[in-house]
């Protein structure tokens, strides 16, 4: 009988070793803070069944066993970016112009001219990416000349605001009487007839929600699959799509694809919350779409967008310097929601067991979000509930404290510490030089172990879009290519790659079985070329990703 049990035992261990992918004699950085490092992992179909040393790495071994010697190799958990537009990079890739990047006028000119000459003669003409002193003032005939008279939406880089053709301002039925939303504005000749700019939550309610829509199904699945695999080859398998805006433009396209067996990354997707519609409105469009889902796919999460950016449309406490106003309370920017509408909405959503995650950039609107998030946590504690702000740009000492208290997540853009172009010739003339000295200081939010951090780079309203990028950058605090000084603290390597694996992960819901390699958790990881923690920190952002597995399958493989 003891022979028995023994034989029967041995054969559950080789039935529980078979077909184990044995990887060894790696540098393995596993983001999990009781073993941050080792030098072997077993996989088990999709999940991790041991991390640590080579030698009981290798009792694992049998005939079915495949060994693979990472010769000294970097392996790291599988990256997650917790806030990027997967339904505007997509279609960028594909069926709208990409003008994120054109340095010139005339260049985007002629781009957008030649773009629209290839539509059909009624066809939508979609462009994303415009530079803001390119054609801020340009008017909807100008664009009719370029676009032969099609209807056509041309988003600037922010994505805040939409220049629009004189057909797509009729097919949205604007015209003089209409009244501008609330936080958002059109433009308007001297009788009042829209000029052809639809600004914040004019431009968000109309072409920024309706583009992904005017794809077809077909179109709005390869554009989904593009930027999905182009994640996958920089080492993302988790993102959180920051504004899914309608079932049928984004929703639908997660689903049809996690259906097919073709979605290879793990998503939450937030829906909006849109300021201009009424509350009920919203609601039965947020509730219907809800999906509890599954470890692929799931949105638990309800975005709002307090207010603007930071060069007259950020919710502050105190004046712009560049706007002339006699009374200093029109010129603190716009807050899409008054405190009261605010805590109603938050109230009803925590209660339906939603996850709040909200666009604040001012510090007027991240203190009011804030205020109505302390007011619930009064009778409903929602500090394990991982709500989110997201952008930060100038949150005050205390806030940051505050948010610690009630265990609000800060997720932020490392991108924009160092101070672009953009924000040196349009948010300082705007906030002053005081101002401008404390806004994007996500340097001082790293070096707390008491906040919780998510990064990403809000891509393609951001133009970075590499994690390595963003990862030198938190290292460096300057961005690539910039000869400057570092801008704030200097973080090391280890803390950069743990905000993009199990912080990210946390902020994404998928901490429990991924963003670490332990053992039972999901096989996420990736294998790199160059070991980014010895390497000089300014070479970082050249990493190229060899592997990338998701629960056990290779989604991505550097063949060069």
């Amino acid at each position: 009988m003891k022979r028995l049990i023994i034989s029967v035992f041995a054969l559950i261990n080789t039935l529980s070793v078979m077909g184990q992918d044995i990887y060894t004699n790696g540098k393995i950085f596993t983001s999990n803070k009781q073993q941050l490092w080792a030098s072997a992992m077993v996989v088990d179909g999709d999940k991790i069944v041991y991390v640590g040393n080579n030698n009981k790495a290798l009792s694992y071994q049998n005939e079915q066993s495949k060994v693979i010697d990472l010769e000294g190799k970097t392996l790291l958990p599988g990256l997650y970016d917790s806030h990027i537009h997967p339904s505007i990079a997509g279609p960028n890739m594909t069926f709208v112009l990409d003008l994120f990047g054109v340095q010139n006028k005339e260049e985007a000119e002629r781009l957008i001219r030649e773009f629209a000459a290839k539509q059909p003669k009624d066809g939508w003409v979609l462009a994303n990416g415009y530079k803001i002193k390119h054609f801020d003032s340009s008017t909807a005939q100008e664009l009719d000349e370029l676009v032969g008279g099609r209807p056509a939406i041309i988003c600037e880089e922010s994505q805040h605001t939409g220049w629009y053709s004189s057909k797509a301002i009729a097919y949205f039925d604007v015209n003089k009487d209409t009244p501008d939303p609330d936080g958002g504005s059109y433009d308007r000749f001297e009788d009042g007839t829209p000029s052809g700019h639809f600004r914040e939550k004019a431009h968000i309610a109309a072409g920024f929600l309706t583009t992904p829509e005017l794809l077809t199904k077909e179109q709005q699945e390869i554009a989904m699959k593009a930027i999905i695999d182009k994640c996958n080859s920089v080492g993302f398998i988790g993102i959180e799509d920051a504004a899914a805006l309608s079932a049928k433009g984004t929703d639908d396209v997660y689903k049809r694809l996690h259906k097919k067996g073709e979605l290879t990354i793990r998503v939450e997707y937030n829906r909006t919350h849109l300021s201009p519609l009424d509350d009920s409105t919203n609601n039965i469009s947020l509730n219907k779409r809800r999906l509890e889902g599954d470890e692929m796919l799931s949105s638990r999460t309800v975005k709002f967008a307090i207010d603007g950016i930071p060069t007259d449309k950020a919710f502050l406490f105190e004046p712009y310097e560049n706007l002339d106003c006699e009374h200093s309370h029109t010129c603190i920017g716009v807050a899409n929601y008054s405190k009261e509408r605010l805590l109603k909405n938050f109230k009803y959503l925590i209660e339906k067991g939603e996850r709040i995650y909200v666009h604040a950039e001012g510090d007027a609107g991240i203190s009011r979000v804030i205020d109505c998030l302390e007011e619930i946590n009064k009778t409903h504690a929602i500090k394990n509930e991982r709500h989110v702000i997201t952008h930060v740009d100038l949150i005050k000492a205390e806030d940051i404290d505050r948010c610690a208290k009630l265990g609000i997540i800060l997720q932020v853009q490392p991108q924009w510490q160092p101070l672009d172009e953009f924000a040196n010739s349009y948010i300082k003339p705007a906030i002053g030089e005081e101002r401008f000295d404390r806004i994007y200081r996500y340097d001082r939010l790293y070096q707390r172990d008491d906040v919780i951090v998510g990064v990403g780079a809000d891509f393609p309203t951001g133009p970075v879009f590499s994690p390595w990028e963003m990862i030198q950058t938190i290292v460096t605090c300057k961005n690539v290519g910039e000869d400057m000084q570092p801008r704030g603290y200097t973080s090391s390597v280890e803390k950069a790659v743990l905000l993009f694996t199990i912080n990210n992960a946390f902020v994404t819901f998928r901490d429990y079985i991924s963003g670490s390699l332990e053992e039972g958790k999901k096989a996420d990881f990736i294998i790199i070329d160059q070991d980014i923690f010895t390497i000089d920190p300014h070479d970082i952002h050249k990493t190229k990703v060899l592997k990338t597995v998701l629960n056990g399958k290779t989604i991505y493989q550097n063949e060069k």
